[in-house]
């Protein structure tokens, strides 16, 4: 890590590859890939992330591990990190959920995990999560029913809990 000036900040090495990294509230959240959860599958689509919340001189705050296909988005809102992706179940039908990952911003545990894969006739996927001011969310999402076989549509849906998030056909 470097400050504007080229001088050096601090170092440190990470295991697997980063992914992106982002800027939020003043700290950095980076995602690494660290490869495939079980190799010796020959079709295993479930990837091992790590989240890390960083300071911006390069100090490392938490690491949450997080195990699905994709990570799409990350949101903080009122001390929980939101991390959105999903999970390839079969490639060549399309087949695959969303999933949301609650953290605790604080030390990384992982409070909760939301699964979108018991929607009867519709393949849901979680972009991004919105907090809104009056502490409900917006969730964007692609939207398949299972009939379809065009491109997904983009859909958002309100909820006052995520855990709550009901998709009707």
């Amino acid at each position: 890590m470097y400050d504007a000036d080229g001088n050096e900040l601090g170092k440190g090495e990470l295991d697997g590859m980063i992914y992106t990294v982002q800027y939020i509230d003043g700290y950095l959240y980076v995602i690494v890939s660290g490869g495939i959860t079980n190799p010796d599958t020959e079709f295993d689509f479930i990837g091992k992330w790590s989240v890390l919340k960083m300071s911006t001189d390069g100090r490392i705050i938490y690491s949450a591990e997080i195990e699905n296909s994709d990570i799409y988005n990350l949101t903080v809102h009122d001390g929980k990190l939101i991390v959105t992706g999903d999970v390839i179940q079969e490639i060549a039908k399309d087949g695959s959920y969303g999933e949301v990952y609650i953290v605790d911003d604080i030390n990384g545990n992982v409070i909760s995990k939301i699964s979108t894969d018991n929607y009867n006739g519709c393949s849901l996927i979680p972009i991004y999560v919105s907090p809104d001011p009056n502490g409900e969310y917006d969730v964007y999402a692609a939207r398949r029913e299972n009939y379809e076989s065009e491109e997904p549509q983009l859909v958002i849906y309100h909820t006052d809990d995520l855990s709550k998030l009901n998709i009707e056909n």
